[in-house]
């Protein structure tokens, strides 16, 4: 039997388990180059208010041994398909910028699944309205974390045209 794992700081590799031993072993090695898991971080989930007072679930990508003394550049980084969700997985973009000092805040802002219908739904008739000002308010939050500073934000493109605002 065999099944894929991955996570923030590993792309997927395959396991399988061996009825007759009980053994269980890693078949695959996707990191290449003399990279390590040690290489990346694991992000924190973390919840901030949006413009509303919605709470707004956030994965929060911190470079190791950094200080929380507001001098790191950070990333917005909204996922794509408005109705999508960024969870806990490999995203080597974001690894590569995390490691080149970047904080990344990867937000779940309104429209995205898994936080129930009503909060999937709240963006109809309304996209680029409260979505977008979730991203905004995703600016502000690793400003008072301490974790980056102000003038120093970028956002990815996740949101399309929306994104184009969140430049600072």
């Amino acid at each position: 039997m065999g099944w894929p794992i991955r996570s923030a700081d590993s792309p997927g590799e395959t396991w399988v388990y061996d009825i007759a031993t009980g053994a269980v072993n890693e078949i695959t090695n996707s990191l290449v180059g003399g990279l390590k898991r040690e290489n990346f971080v694991q992000p924190q989930l973390a919840v901030y208010p949006s413009f509303d007072g919605t709470p707004i679930a956030s994965f929060l990508y911190v470079p190791a041994n950094i200080e929380a003394d507001g001098s790191h550049p950070a990333i917005v980084y909204p996922h794509g398909g408005l109705t999508w969700q960024h969870m806990n997985d490999w995203f080597p973009f974001i690894q590569y910028f995390v490691n080149h000092g970047f904080v990344v805040a990867a937000s779940n802002f309104r429209g995205s699944t898994g936080f129930g219908r009503e909060f999937m739904e709240c963006n109809r008739k309304d996209c680029g309205g409260g979505d977008l000002r979730d991203c905004v308010a995703a600016v502000d939050f690793p400003k008072k974390t301490g974790m980056s500073m102000r003038g120093e934000l970028r956002s990815w493109a996740g949101l399309g045209v929306a994104t184009s605002h969140l430049w600072l």
